[in-house]
């Protein structure tokens, strides 16, 4: 999925997490870092309709300044999760 979000025109970089919903269990949201201000959260998700399945589409976009990676630089999804626990969405 972060691999289809980040051939969208000025996405950096992106990581998916999921996140507990009543009715699916869990549901994908995407975090992405742009690189310019010319970004569009519908270019994205006309994106990702034409090229995932429709459960996959993440349920929000949440434009953020850096992808956070722990020491092997791989993205750290733990923080990404308890960064969106404090988000007051």
């Amino acid at each position: 999925m972060e691999r289809i979000i980040n051939q969208v025109k000025n996405i950096e970089e992106s990581a998916v997490i999921g996140i507990p919903d009543d009715k699916w269990e869990e549901v994908p949201i995407a975090f992405i870092k742009i690189k310019n201000k010319s970004y569009s959260s519908n270019e994205v998700f006309q994106t990702m309709k034409t090229k995932l399945a429709r459960y996959k589409i993440p349920k929000k976009i949440i434009t953020i300044d850096e992808v956070p990676k722990n020491a092997l630089g791989k993205i750290d999804y733990k923080i990404l999760k308890e960064y969106y626990k404090n988000l007051d969405l």
